[in-house]
Order: C-alpha cells, then sequence, then structure tokens
C-alpha cells in the first residue's frame, strides 16, 4: 500500500468509520473530535499525523479492495481496471497541496463530516455509474518526491496522452487547479484537445499570473472556478454533466 506515513496499528487510533461514513469513537459511539493540545505544540501534530495515516490507509483501503483500483507506481496515482484502454469518458480528479493524499479532498472534512463529504468516493461512485475510466493523482503522495506541476505532467505525458478516452474531465480542487493550469500553460492544444471539460473547487490558479495567452484565458473562462469545497460532491458533478449536453459522445 503506497503510503509515506511510518505503519501503526489501528489500536492506536481509537476511531473508525461507520455504515453510513462517518467517523466515530470505537467505544463511544460519538464523533470524531481532534485534540488540540494548547501548551503542546508535539502533541498536537503528532494527533493530526495519525488522524492523516488512519484516513490515508482507509481511503487507499477502500479503493483497492472496494472499486478494484490498482497503483501505478511509476506516476504514484490509482486507475480503474482498463483506464488506459477505455475508448469513453476519462475523469481525473486532482486533489490541493499539503498532506491530503488521492482519494481525499480534505482530511480535515473527512474526519468531521465523513467520507461523503470530505473524499473521492462520491466522485468514484458516480463514475463508474456513467462508465466512466478515473485516474486519481496523488501529488503530495508521489513516491519519487516530484512537485505537484511535475506530478500532473508526468501523469499526463505517461498516461494520459497515451490513452484511448476520448472525452477527458477533470476536477482539481486548490492547488491542483493551478498545477492544471500550468499543464494547460505547456500543452495548450493538447489539453485542449483532449480535455472536454475542467471543474474547479476554490481553485488557486491564476488567469492573469500564470503565461496562459488570450487563448487559454479564454477556454477556461467556460468552466466554473469559484466553486466553495463545501459543494463539491452535487455541483461539481453537476456541472461535468452538464458540459455533456454540448458533447456527442457517440463520435
Amino acid at each position: 500500500m503506497m503510503s509515506e506515513f511510518p505503519e501503526s496499528s489501528d489500536s492506536e487510533f481509537p476511531y473508525s468509520f461507520s455504515a453510513d461514513g462517518r467517523l466515530r469513537h470505537t467505544h463511544t459511539g460519538e464523533p470524531y473530535r481532534f485534540q488540540f493540545h494548547l501548551r503542546d505544540a508535539l502533541q498536537t501534530e503528532t494527533e493530526q499525523r495519525r488522524l492523516c495515516r488512519f484516513l490515508t490507509q482507509h481511503v487507499y483501503t477502500l479503493l483497492q479492495q472496494n472499486f478494484q483500483m490498482r497503483l501505478e507506481e511509476h506516476c504514484s496515482v490509482f486507475m480503474t481496471p482498463g483506464a488506459l484502454e477505455h475508448a469513453g469518458c476519462l475523469l481525473l480528479l486532482l486533489q490541493d497541496r499539503g498532506t491530503v493524499r488521492g482519494g481525499l479532498w480534505s482530511w480535515k472534512i473527512t474526519a468531521h463530516e465523513g467520507l461523503e463529504t470530505g473524499s473521492q468516493i462520491p466522485y468514484l461512485r458516480w463514475a463508474l455509474m456513467e462508465n466512466y475510466a478515473v485516474i486519481i493523482m496523488n501529488p503530495n503522495g508521489d513516491l519519487h518526491n516530484k512537485t505537484p506541476e511535475e506530478h500532473v505532467s508526468e501523469v499526463w505525458r505517461r498516461l494520459v496522452c497515451v490513452s484511448a478516452a476520448q472525452h477527458v474531465f477533470v476536477v482539481a480542487h486548490g492547488y491542483g487547479g493551478l498545477a492544471f493550469v500550468d499543464l494547460l500553460c505547456c500543452r495548450m492544444e493538447e489539453v485542449q484537445r483532449r480535455v472536454t471539460a475542467v471543474a474547479f473547487l476554490d481553485s488557486s490558479h491564476s488567469l492573469w499570473h500564470q503565461p496562459l495567452g488570450k487563448a487559454g484565458r479564454d477556454w477556461l473562462s467556460c468552466f466554473p472556478s469559484t466553486l466553495h469545497h463545501q459543494c463539491v460532491c452535487n455541483v461539481c458533478l453537476y456541472s461535468v454533466q452538464v458540459s455533456l449536453q454540448d458533447v456527442d459522445l457517440e463520435h
């Protein structure tokens, strides 16, 4: 299992996920509460690392066991079976920078509001129901210590470019949006030709501070860029579906 966090026993973390995807105390059933130690920064950091490690390992297990996603170690991503050979639609999920790992939008939201709000599981489930192939990027957990921009560029070059997908859709959160726009700056014609729609969630990208040019800015202006993270599960999937109305998927 891909993780840079030290291995630990689940017994060290006294919480587990309930059937409805909420994090609750193993013995009391109480919702998760982060233990902030005002006078002990090291203990607070340790608590955060334990939470991140538990959530990361849990979601990685769900991706591999429940959705049969496989780890592509050269690019440090998860892919659905046959993703590169799938000739229909391909969905790329790209999270923010920091401690959050592939399969999660936010470990804080996941801990307090559950997997259905804070993880990428609803996107994955929806995509599979619609017969999409899926690649979950993992710039913060890249095994080769690449920057987010380098990670996105390599995933595009080694996987997306060689895929059989007719239509590529991108959902990018936070710094992931900036990394995608960096790819667009470097491979303008190629990205515009392959990508059918982009949904930006609280994106950090800039139409003016990144060297897009007028063509790039005009192209990006067609897609939403101010969606709030709290409503991603409904609004973003809707925006991707709406974009399909102008696409003939039979050709």
